[in-house]
């Protein structure tokens, strides 16, 4: 059997779950399924009926593209309601 080439470069973790998005976010779990509920939030990916994923980039390019700043999820304001 032939060996693989080695890849070195890090990946890293693809997808997240909601809780892991919330803390890269650093916001709360029922924050990110609001925003996702208002359409203000890349959809996650339904594994199973209760297994959602979040594809990290997604989530990278997604907090990066705030209001064309990088002011950060932590300043968004929900309907009726502020962080």
């Amino acid at each position: 059997m032939r060996r693989r080439k080695s890849n070195n470069s890090d990946m890293g973790v693809l997808l997240l779950d909601v809780k892991q998005v919330a803390n890269l976010l650093n916001i709360g779990v029922s924050t990110v399924w609001s925003l996702v509920k208002e359409g203000r939030f890349p959809e996650p990916i339904r594994l199973t009926a209760k297994c959602s994923r979040w594809r990290r980039v997604d989530i990278i390019t997604w907090s990066e593209t705030l209001d064309g700043t990088k002011q950060g999820p932590h300043n968004l304001s929900f309907s009726g309601h502020t962080k």
